[in-house]
């Protein structure tokens, strides 16, 4: 009767000793497996609860990107981008609020100091460790940003005086930008469009920032006729011509041609000619020697010479005649360390020196601002390497909760296993118990029947007995 209502075949160690033994291990297993199986499950609340918060610290940084992007328009005033920079700049107070409440059993997940070991198995060596890094808004988004300064570009090539590495990957040679006129595989164009070919092996990416330079003039006076002929100035190989007065007719007659040439003149404080390209495409100047306008009396040698717009060649005269380019500056940036390598000539090529480059202060979330289209272009760096610290974060996260997924099912199966097998070594066989428990109750009631009547008839001849007597 135990054995039926307890479904174990084994009540006392005397019932089979050697079964008992295994049944006793079984249930030693099924117990620990249970107990993992909530482990996991605490587990995975933590791990589901930080992966939810990271996805909302996602969103929020693809928004404020967005509003970063809207702000990096040129054609905005200054008004609209101050509210575009009031709404970031909420959205960024929510975005760093989430780090600092995330938590889960009294513990904060995103400090950088969270670590856990989880016991997944029934016995002491089945332990997982894991830890979630930093996700506050100071430690996101940081970068090795580094830019070289105006005029510093150069051609980067294979040889061994002039390979560039980053991070140990080769650069490899930069080819021509397609829209610099003179030294086109040497622009700032060129070479960051050779370092972007190769920024998914290297981390590092490049930016061409505008190429400037200031061309100085002398005087409007003298022996210039007022006009620009053909022939007499070309920028980036493209005629500039139409009477020429002042700076600020030059400027306006630089600028009529700016669709064919991709440069803009302004006139400086000092009533200089600002050129920029803003693609960063090298800017090429062409100064005719030819002594019919004299355009080459306009400008300031001396002053030119320093900035590198004039020919090697120009000392102390323009008669000459000039053709020479700049080069504008690029900007390196990445989420980790840069290491600069390569030839003798890799400073030259970049303007940076080469060595060992670390993340920069103040490249971090909590630096984000796009009040200004310089700031909006920064920001928009920071943000994409926000968004890939926090890509990176769910993946570490995503692989644990993987593998506790995993580890649930395992445990759930082994129960079931585990069960089987305590069933089918110690478990009742009803079936046979059953009929055994008949067999008795049958017995019993014939032992009780065969009483009773054993009972009635002695009754009978006792009753007979007093009659006769």
């Amino acid at each position: 009767m135990i054995r039926l209502s307890t479904g174990d075949r084994l009540v006392r160690p005397s019932d089979d000793i050697a079964a008992f033994g295994v049944v006793s291990s079984l249930n030693t297993q099924l117990r620990g497996l249970a107990q993992a199986a909530k482990n996991v499950n605490i587990t995975q609340g933590a791990v589901t609860t930080a992966d939810t918060a990271l996805s909302n610290m996602e969103n929020l940084a693809y928004q404020i990107r967005d509003l970063a992007l809207q702000a990096a328009n040129k054609s905005l005033t200054t008004e609209e981008r101050t509210s575009l920079n009031l709404e970031a700049q909420e959205l960024l107070s929510e975005f760093a609020s989430i780090p600092q409440q995330t938590g889960f059993n009294g513990k904060n997940l995103f400090n950088g100091t969270y670590s856990a070991s989880v016991l997944i198995g029934p016995n002491a060596d089945s332990l997982m460790s894991f830890s979630i890094g930093d996700a506050r808004s100071s430690s996101l988004g940081k970068l090795s940003i580094y830019s070289g300064a105006q005029g510093s570009v150069a051609a980067i090539g294979t040889s061994a005086a002039t390979v560039l590495t980053l991070n140990g990957v080769s650069v490899g040679a930069s080819t021509d930008d397609g829209l610099s006129t003179i030294n086109s595989t040497g622009s700032a164009l060129s070479v960051a469009s050779a370092i972007n070919r190769n920024s998914a092996t290297s981390g590092v990416n490049a930016e061409a920032l505008a190429t400037k330079v200031t061309l100085y003039i002398d005087s409007f006076g003298g022996s210039y006729t007022g006009t620009f002929a053909l022939g007499d100035l070309y920028i980036n190989d493209t005629a500039i011509v139409g009477a020429v007065t002042s700076a600020g007719s030059l400027v306006s007659t630089i600028n009529n041609a700016s669709g064919e040439t991709g440069v803009t003149a302004s006139v400086d404080g000092s009533g200089n000619i600002v050129l920029e390209a803003a693609d960063g495409r090298n800017i090429g100047l062409t100064i005719s020697n030819s002594t019919g306008n004299r355009v080459y009396d306009i400008f300031n040698i001396l002053a030119n010479n320093a900035s590198g717009i004039f020919a090697a060649t120009v000392e102390t005269t323009l008669s000459v005649g000039s053709r020479d380019s700049v080069s504008g500056a690029i900007q390196l940036y990445s989420s980790k360390a840069i290491i600069i390598g390569g030839g003798s000539t890799v400073s030259a090529s970049l303007g940076i020196s080469s060595g060992y480059k670390n993340l920069v202060d103040g490249t971090s979330a909590v630096n984000i601002t796009i009040g200004t289209e310089n700031n909006a272009l920064q920001s928009l760096k920071i943000l994409d390497s926000v968004i890939a610290d926090i890509s990176t974060l769910r993946a570490e996260i995503g692989g644990v909760h993987s593998r506790l997924d995993s580890r649930a099912a395992l445990l759930l199966e082994s129960q079931i296993n585990l069960e089987d097998a305590k069933t089918a070594i110690g478990g009742t066989d009803f079936a046979l118990e059953i009929a055994k428990l008949t067999s008795a109750q049958i017995l019993q009631n014939a032992g009780l029947a065969a009483l009773t009547q054993a009972n009635i008839s002695q009754s009978t001849v006792q009753g007979l007995l007093r009659i006769l007597g």
